[in-house]
């Protein structure tokens, strides 16, 4: 396999995996649906996400806090 240009995830990408994986895992989805959400773009070298993917991110994990059961709810100990 012959590649012309390789290129290394930036932190933020990483970083992004991460809090996919952890929301993977709280919710019960699979990661690979999480990860197929994610839109990259190459800067300086490097994977970095796309500011509409790291915007619909963070209001998708914002909308799913809010939703969350309160700590008075019948499932906080």
């Amino acid at each position: 396999m012959t590649t012309e240009n390789t290129y290394k995830l930036s932190d933020s990408v990483i970083a992004h995996v991460a809090k996919a994986l952890q929301v993977a895992i709280i919710t019960g989805t699979d990661i690979v649906d999480n990860l197929r959400l994610m839109d990259l773009a190459v800067a300086d070298g490097e994977l970095v996400l796309t500011p509409d993917c790291e915007e619909n991110f963070e209001a998708n994990l914002t909308a799913m806090l809010q939703d969350a059961p309160s700590s008075d709810s019948l499932f906080s100990s």
